[in-house]
């Protein structure tokens, strides 16, 4: 739960997962399996939400589609 919480708040919710999944002993594979599953859902609940207060719109979409080259451009 406080993983989600602070995931939505300022998207950090790894090192509470981290905390909790190495606190009950889960096989590597496993951990990064339910890491993957856990912040995949999470995701789509922000976007839902995000979706649904009209912030995600065609405009902003395709203004951050204009930036995806700069992603490739090492330092």
């Amino acid at each position: 739960m406080f993983s989600g919480l602070t995931s939505s708040l300022v998207h950090a919710g790894g090192p509470p997962i981290i905390i909790y999944f190495s606190a009950i002993g889960l096989a590597p594979a496993k951990f990064i399996a339910t890491a993957s599953v856990f912040f995949f859902m999470m995701n789509i609940f922000k976007l839902i939400g995000v979706t649904a207060l009209g912030m995600l719109t065609g405009e902003i979409i395709l203004t951050a589609m204009t930036f995806i080259p700069l992603a490739f451009v090492d330092n």
